[in-house]
C-alpha cells in the first residue's frame, strides 16, 4: 500500500533522523509502477546523511533534494557529483527549518503532492504549521515495544488536541490496520 501510495505522490519527505535510523529507499517497488517513484526531499539541517545510505546510493536514478544548513564543502561536493539538489535555507532562533518556507520552495520546485514518511518529531512540527491535510496510521498487528506505543500515543494525542483531525477511512490490512485522518 505504502508503494502505491507513494507512485501516487510528486515528492516523498522524510528527516536525515529517518535516513539514518532506517536507511528507506523511499521508492515505489511494485512491477509497472517503479518509474512513477516520487523525488525524495530530505530535511538535513547539519547533512548528517551518510554518503553509504540508499538514498545517496540511488540518487543517480532517482531526483533527491536535500535541504540543509551546515557548509560541509567535502560532502556537498561529494553530493553534488551524485546528481543531488541542495537548496541551502536559514534556521530559525531554535535551529530549526522553517517548515512554512521549505513547502514554499518546494511548491516553486513544482510539487503539489507531498507524501510525508518520517517520525513524530517531524510530523509533529509539520502539524503545528497547519501543512498536513491527512495522517496515515499503519497499525501493526504485532506487538509494538513501549518506545514505539509512546511515541504513537503522543502523535494520537498530538491530532486530536485541537480537534482538527477526524477518522476518515479503517482497513483491515490482513491483520494489520490502516487509519487516514482528515483534516475537518
Amino acid at each position: 500500500r505504502v508503494h502505491l501510495m507513494r507512485s501516487n505522490h510528486d515528492c516523498v519527505m522524510t528527516s536525515s533522523r529517518t535516513i539514518v535510523k532506517d536507511n528507506p529507499c523511499l521508492t515505489c517497488r511494485i512491477d509497472g509502477l517503479k518509474d512513477r517513484s516520487p523525488s525524495r526531499i530530505i530535511l538535513d539541517n547539519r547533512l548528517r546523511i551518510q554518503i553509504s545510505s540508499k538514498i545517496i546510493k540511488e540518487s543517480v536514478n532517482y531526483r533527491t533534494i536535500i535541504f540543509y544548513n551546515k557548509n560541509n564543502k567535502k560532502k556537498i561536493k561529494y553530493l553534488n557529483k551524485k546528481k543531488i539538489k541542495l537548496v541551502y535555507m536559514p534556521l530559525d532562533k531554535k535551529n530549526n527549518f522553517n517548515l512554512i518556507l521549505i513547502f514554499k520552495k518546494i511548491k516553486i520546485m513544482g510539487y503539489s503532492r507531498i507524501l510525508v514518511e518520517s517520525g513524530r518529531e517531524l510530523n509533529t512540527n509539520l502539524l503545528a504549521n497547519n501543512l498536513i491535510n491527512y495522517v496515515y496510521f499503519f497499525v501493526s498487528k504485532n506487538k509494538i515495544y513501549n518506545n514505539g506505543l509512546l511515541n504513537m500515543r503522543k502523535f494520537i494525542h498530538s491530532i486530536n488536541k485541537n480537534n482538527t483531525f477526524k477518522k476518515d477511512q479503517e482497513i483491515n490490512l490482513f491483520g494489520d490496520g490502516f487509519k487516514v485522518y482528515k483534516l475537518k
